[in-house]
């Protein structure tokens, strides 16, 4: 038998002899002179019981009273019958195996292997009437067993369990459990193992008659962890990769921490900072990687110093590779400058030839589908009466865009100064660019002026219904043929500059394929490929389901934060291409390690943290209650039926 409230068991003793010894108290009574004790016998005897030189007699009332406090006591200790209830008690164990449940507390266990523990006890205390089902969540929800009251498979399916590097969401476990709950018919109670971070709780709700139980886990609170990282590569021409990480403190000391950057196992760089109590400090490295086709470049952020009960968080990881090709088609009655420049581009693809593809004015075709092949068009003097959702680079003439006119041509024309922060005019020096003749253009509000001349915008760029234009009102073959502009260092670097802004949005590529724990990866399939190995960061490779028709591999699950490889291998298994990927746990909330006080659901007050769960057997504080009150009532028969004389 278990009892909800056994403190008062521990009291007993003390107030059952409290009541033991008032029959010692001697009464104060007033003397009478009497001719006779011969009718006075009883008196006697109770003034014998009340005295405390006199030891204690058999007296029915005694006992009576003792049994009705014993009983009251029981009733207040809430014992719990070992069988259970008539109909039996459905439980529904959801175990938290978020990230956070990794960290370790001062006895050294995780949280998760005391959630675990604690999950073990209360399927030893299932009755046989008693059924239970253990459900997994983190940013997830996994099943892992029917209501079963087999104690055989409920212990399986704890032993199978393992912590995540996965974000917590309570939320969608609540959910599943409710589903669970409309298909029982028995007493129901949910139990929650967790540390209470569980993620946003607005809008769940659940049963008023489920009884909800937190059984807590964790301790520490105090953690500084990495909770955000980007990297953006550069164009390549002069410029660095841009590593970005966010520190957070949650403690409530500030924390000196050094921040390192390593590629390809070796320190890149380093920085110490100081994060305020409750606060986050980031960093940016600028590092030059130099990127080989088909080999990736590692990056690892790491604290030094960060000795914390949770490590999950103290790295983060990403993966650069050399950019995809820009596909760049020239639309040109011939420009030897434009062709050139594209073709000594290394991140603009070419033919066989080393050349790129070139396409005459009256053979352009805006309904033309091979156009969405290109990730850029480049118009040559030349103004289509229409142009299909794309990326346009124009020169010496407008786009078909509504609030871009053109309204002639002028002469001698100079820059006045031109816009610093677009990324066309990196390391562009615009001030040598002298035009015989341009096109002067108005435009709309909505356009922006990236450099602006003596009569009007001398680079536009401008936006119109799924469309981008990068519009130059000079002609490059009107230039003179010394000192044009198409010889200075800044004519390919604008170029480049241009293309790139185009191609991918500021100029800049996204390193690593960052993606969160828990998210999907999506990787490119290359031709030929039969099937792909998985291998996780502390796992063995596993075979991920690949058809031919698949022309990208989407990887969920990733339960692992670190470097993700996979091999793509053709029908006889020879190894095609190899691809890497990233997934960090990077989220704040995660980080936040400090244990929960309560969990609550909307229309239901707070359910406070318990340190253990409560037995699922039937609650006897009825009966002993009863009991109590039956023995107040015989003593109260028996005290007035005697008679005193």
């Amino acid at each position: 038998m278990q009892f909800l409230n056994p403190s008062w068991l521990f009291a007993a003793p003390a107030i059952l002899g409290a009541l033991v010894l008032l029959y010692f108290l001697k009464l104060k009574r007033r003397e009478v002179t009497v001719s006779s004790t011969f009718l006075w016998h009883r008196a006697l005897d109770e003034l014998r019981v009340n005295s405390p030189l006199q030891r204690l007699r058999m007296n029915l009332l005694l006992f009576l009273q003792l049994a009705a406090l014993g009983g009251l006591l029981l009733a207040l200790a809430r014992p719990l019958s070992a069988v259970g209830g008539l109909g039996g008690v459905d439980s529904i164990l959801l175990i938290d195996v978020s990230a956070s449940m990794r960290a370790h507390d001062a006895a050294g266990k995780t949280r998760f292997e005391r959630a675990i523990l604690q999950a073990e006890r209360v399927v030893d205390d299932l009755s046989r009437r008693d059924r239970a089902i253990i459900i997994a969540f983190a940013d997830d929800v996994r099943v892992l067993t029917d209501l079963t009251s087999s104690k055989a498979l409920l212990r399986q399916a704890l032993s199978s369990l393992r912590p995540t590097d996965r974000p917590t969401r309570l939320a969608p476990a609540v959910h599943r459990a409710r589903t669970l709950l409309s298909q029982t018919t028995r007493r129901p109670r949910l139990l929650v193992f967790s540390d209470g971070r569980v993620g946003a709780l607005t809008g769940v709700s659940l049963e008023k008659d489920v009884p909800l139980e937190f059984v807590a886990v964790g301790e520490a609170g105090a953690n500084l962890g990495i909770v955000a990282v980007d990297v953006t590569q550069g164009a390549g021409l002069g410029e660095s990769t841009r590593a970005l990480a966010s520190v957070q403190n949650t403690g409530r000391d500030p924390r000196t921490v050094g921040l390192d950057l390593s590629v390809d196992g070796e320190l890149a760089d380093s920085q110490e900072l100081t994060v305020p109590p409750g606060g986050v400090v980031s960093a940016s490295f600028d590092v030059s990687v130099f990127l080989e086709p088909g080999r990736a470049r590692r990056l690892r952020f790491s604290l030094d110093g960060s000795k914390d009960p949770f490590p999950v968080d103290d790295e983060a990881w990403a993966i650069l590779e050399q950019p995809e090709p820009i596909r760049v088609l020239l639309v040109s009655g011939g420009n030897l400058f434009l062709h050139s420049a594209l073709s000594e581009d290394p991140r603009v693809w070419k033919t066989p030839l080393g050349d790129v593809p070139i396409l005459a004015p009256e053979d352009f075709r805006p309904d033309d589908p091979s156009l969405r092949d290109h990730d850029v068009v480049v118009l040559d003097r030349f103004t289509p009466p229409e142009l299909p959702p794309g990326n346009y680079l124009c020169f010496g003439a407008r786009p078909p865009f509504p609030d871009v006119q053109d309204l002639g041509q002028a002469e001698d024309c100079r820059v006045l100064d031109w816009d610093e922060s677009h990324p066309v005019t990196r390391f562009v020096n615009f001030a040598n660019l002298v035009m015989p003749t341009m096109r002067v253009f108005k435009a709309g509000e909505r356009q922006r002026v990236v450099v602006r001349g003596t009569h009007g915008p001398v680079v536009l760029d401008a936006r119109d219904a799924g469309r981008r234009a990068l519009v130059c009102a000079f002609d490059l073959m009107s230039f003179p043929v010394e000192g044009a502009w198409t010889f200075d260092p800044s004519f390919p670097i604008f170029l480049a500059n241009a293309v790139r802004s185009l191609a991918g949005e500021g100029g800049v590529r996204r390193g690593g394929r960052l993606v969160r724990c828990g998210g999907t990866a999506t990787l490119e399939v290359p031709a030929g490929a039969a099937r792909a190995l998985l291998t996780p960061p502390d796992g063995e490779p596993r075979p991920v389901s690949l058809s031919k028709e698949d022309d990208a591999l989407r990887v969920p699950g990733l339960d692992r934060a670190g470097v993700y490889t996979v091999r793509f291998e053709d029908a006889a298994g020879e190894l095609l291409e190899e691809r890497l990927f990233a997934a960090n746990l990077v989220d704040p909330d995660e980080s936040r390690i400090e244990p929960a006080a309560s969990i609550e659901l909307v229309g239901r007050p707070p359910a406070p943290a318990t340190t253990a769960a409560e037995g699922a057997g039937e609650e006897l504080w009825k009966i002993a209650a009863l009991l109590a009150l039956a023995f107040v009532m015989v003593e109260w028969w028996i005290y007035n039926r005697r008679v005193f004389l």
